[in-house]
């Protein structure tokens, strides 16, 4: 039952928030690789439609071209270094054949370096080894890349440039305004620093992509907090903003109070902190928020306890309620008990319970709508704004992207 339970309020290197599971099918490629026009005995691996190659096998087959790098590990760091226009040392093992079908990829988690500046790739693990989207190394290493439909055949040009294609040059006009978008917030609200011992944040804590409409046009999603403290020393206010490429401009579509999660009947002011709660229905991402509230309301009304649930997403560009719903608990005296009440704001209809009895309206169409908001808060990922004051169990913690995960990423697009 909806008030039985906690209420959270208010409110992936692959940067992109995925709901996909912990790791990708990864099919071998049945593409034939020539290296300036000549046939190549390596394997690659397809994700989504993308050729992976393992990073030392790329660069073994770009060696002794003016394009050449030199890839070393640093185990203190535990991060890849990689060196442009240096001749690469062979390790063993380099341009191998895998005989194995279809095996699963990992988020890869090294850091990686070119010439001393961490950079991004996308990445996956793939039985231990590292594998990178080919048209990512082509584009930082500026190498020309073909693909011919009809043959199968993938031409890696180390004699021409690098081409963009339609996709990547709309991808990269949208990183550049998303940077930009980054780089006021930053300005405005400084970058994230620990505030009360640790106990509280302030500045731009997280930027993450989110692809909300699964139209391939992903959203940015930005969290920050002011200095205000609570009497606790923790952060009273959290925010959220979403931004949406339209083609033209990065849109912000909406700014808003972070959710605040608490527990008890306690002030909430005490028990809050700020999140981003993320929902995946039907191929669609939401964002849950619960608001509860002017607490000194709360104390005036006897007690009775007031907010509201939603689940937002975008739709045509715009931010727009999924689902919304006003909830009340009063105390009642005759009979003894907490009355709970549910408006739903999409359809006008309203439920009212007495403990799991529904007392007012159709009982079925309550008993759907309690469930189904029992259901979302259970599968809810939560990304943290401000430092927990203690882990529920009914969440599930992810980890928080960090706006600098989020810029690497950015740039690479940007190229």
């Amino acid at each position: 039952m909806l008030k039985k339970t906690f209420i959270a309020a208010a409110i992936s290197l692959l940067t992109f928030i995925s709901f996909a599971g912990a790791a990708e099918t990864a099919e071998l490629s049945q593409n034939m690789i020539l290296v300036d026009g000549e046939a190549q005995n390596v394997s690659a691996y397809m994700i989504q439609g993308n050729n992976y190659f393992k990073l030392r096998d790329f660069a073994a087959l770009v060696n002794g071209t003016e394009k050449q790098f030199q890839v070393e590990w640093d185990s203190a760091s535990q991060a890849i270094r990689m060196t442009s226009e240096m001749p690469y040392t062979m390790v063993g093992g380099e341009l191998s054949n895998s005989n194995i079908q279809s095996q699963k990829a990992y988020e890869a988690t090294s850091a990686i370096y070119l010439d001393g500046e961490q950079i991004a790739f996308t990445g996956y693990s793939i039985a231990g080894n590292n594998y990178f989207k080919l048209r990512d190394m082509a584009k930082r290493f500026n190498i020309g890349v073909e693909y011919d439909n009809q043959t199968g055949q993938v031409q890696i040009l180390t004699d021409q440039s690098y081409t963009k294609t339609a996709a990547e040059n709309e991808a990269s006009k949208r990183a550049q305004a998303y940077l930009s978008v980054i780089d006021k917030l930053t300005n405005q609200y400084g970058e994230m620093r620990k505030l009360s011992g640790g106990k509280a944040v302030s500045g731009l804590v997280t930027a993450m992509l989110v692809d909300f409409d699964s139209d391939g046009n992903p959203e940015l999603v930005c969290g920050y907090a002011d200095d205000d403290l609570n009497k606790m020393g923790r952060n009273l206010n959290s925010y959220l903003s979403v931004y949406h490429w339209n083609g033209s401009t990065a849109e912000k579509i909406t700014n808003q109070r972070a959710a605040y999660l608490y527990s008890g009947n306690g002030d909430p002011t005490y028990f809050s902190y700020g999140s981003i709660e993320l929902y995946e229905e039907s191929g669609k991402i939401y964002s849950y928020t619960s608001s509860i509230g002017d607490w000194a309301l709360i104390q005036a009304n006897s007690g009775d306890r007031h907010w509201t649930e939603k689940l937002q997403t975008v739709q045509n560009g715009k931010w727009v309620d999924a689902l919304s719903v006003d909830c009340t608990i009063k105390w009642m005296t005759n009979p003894i008990g907490e009355l709970f009440t549910m408006q739903d704001n999409m359809t006008g209809a309203t439920y009212q319970f007495m403990g799991k009895t529904v007392v007012s309206g159709n009982q079925e169409q309550a008993n759907a709508l309690d469930n189904r908001l029992e259901y979302i808060k259970s599968n809810l990922k939560t990304y943290a704004i401000d430092p927990p004051m203690q882990k529920f169990d009914s969440l599930h913690y992810e980890d928080t992207p960090s706006v600098k995960q989020t810029v690497l990423l950015l740039q690479l697009q940007a190229l």
